[in-house]
């Protein structure tokens, strides 16, 4: 027996034929080909969601897949566009030596994120990145600093998986290692889910990089006057970035304490107590934290477009 997610289920509504001395059923071709669009959209597969919603998908081998047309016996019925993100890639190891795409030095794999890290906090920032040779965009992939990339963050009871079609995705990198600072790798920009977006067909939440968060708040969830909703409190302390993170990135306090006020950051004072509290678990309703768009990031947008 085949068990699949209800959401994967179209309904279709065959015509009986005789042939020859049996009684079967015919689909019209442009009702299945309809069928086919809809359930390759309902996958999502313009957004990172793809990656957990695909994995609904139940896997069948049988030599009579794909249909072929009886006359022709060319392939049919099949999903021809698929993005190239979702070919299966060649993972890189942990020895690889890969250049950064910003701006070409050399690194090991697993010091990459680390790296990259540096040049999207700054772009995020609009602080000047003289080793850049390549414009950031909004959204990057923490991994290799590009946009375009899909990475699905799923988290089961305490434990993390980091699902991505990345080039330089580091597939045994660990999570709560990574999103820990250190004064070898102070980067923590490490994938989050996003407490506002509404979740996939799977239910999964929706996956941002850490440092994108402010942007993506802004631009997915602002109003006209770039205000957002107050931001659940583990969402806050997923997405924060403490003082000597920073510092190790090359920003002054002054510049750290100017950006938080600028974007009604909480002092790390206020987000430890948040992360307190939902450690203790004890609390009626979570803590919320409302957060303001900037002007900064108002021409940030119009730089970028």
């Amino acid at each position: 027996m085949l068990q699949f997610a209800s959401i994967l289920a179209f309904p279709v509504t065959p015509t009986l034929v005789q042939q020859d001395s049996k009684t079967t059923w015919r689909l019209a071709s442009d009702d299945l080909t309809n069928i086919i669009s809809l359930a390759w959209e309902m996958l999502d597969p313009t957004s990172e969601q793809v990656l957990h919603n695909i994995e609904m998908l139940p896997q069948v081998s049988n030599s009579f897949f794909p249909y072929r047309s009886i006359g022709s016996g060319e392939q049919s019925l099949y999903v021809s566009d698929v993005p190239p993100n979702l070919a299966p890639k060649q993972k890189l190891n942990a020895a690889d030596v890969i250049p950064c795409f910003i701006c070409g030095k050399q690194f090991r794999l697993p010091m990459m994120r680390n790296h990259v890290g540096g040049h999207v906090i700054r772009s995020q920032r609009q602080s000047p990145d003289p080793t850049a040779t390549v414009a950031v965009g909004p959204e990057p992939c923490g991994f290799c600093g590009r946009e375009g990339c899909y990475t699905q963050l799923t988290k089961s009871g305490l434990s993390f998986k980091v699902t991505s079609q990345c080039d330089y995705h580091y597939s045994t990198m660990q999570y709560k290692a990574a999103a820990k600072f250190s004064a070898n790798a102070p980067c923590t920009n490490v994938p989050i889910h996003c407490a506002l977006c509404p979740t996939s067909a799977s239910g999964t939440p929706r996956t941002i990089w850490k440092y994108n968060a402010i942007y993506h708040l802004i631009s997915e969830h602002g109003d006209e006057n770039q205000q957002i909703p107050s931001i659940p409190g583990q969402f806050m302390v997923d997405m924060f970035v403490h003082r000597r993170e920073e510092a190790a990135m090359g920003f002054t306090a002054q510049e750290t304490a100017e950006y938080r006020q600028q974007n009604q950051i909480p002092d790390s004072d206020a987000i430890d107590a948040i992360a307190e509290s939902n450690e203790v678990g004890k609390r009626g309703r979570s803590n919320t934290q409302s957060t303001t768009g900037s002007d900064s990031h108002v021409s940030k947008q119009g730089r970028i477009a």
